[in-house]
């Protein structure tokens, strides 16, 4: 019997929580921020802290709450 490749999509909230928002992935995220932001090596980002609470808090009561796959900062 022949096992059959599954590919999976990195544009799944959970998938890409799992490959970029995660202390372990701490080297992918730069890695793929580098490459959307098109940095030079002198603006490179070399070092990222991920942030645990990924809630955003209203500002207004009308507003809709809302949760980042990925937080961090510089």
């Amino acid at each position: 019997m022949t096992r059959q490749r599954v590919r999976l999509n990195p544009k799944n909230d959970f998938l890409f929580q799992r490959l970029f928002g995660e202390k372990e992935s701490k080297e992918s995220t730069i890695s793929l921020l580098n490459a959307i932001l098109g940095l030079n090596d002198e603006e490179w980002i070399k070092d990222l802290v991920l942030l645990e609470n990924k809630q955003l808090t209203k500002e207004q009561l009308q507003d809709k709450a809302g949760r980042l796959d990925v937080r961090a900062g510089l």
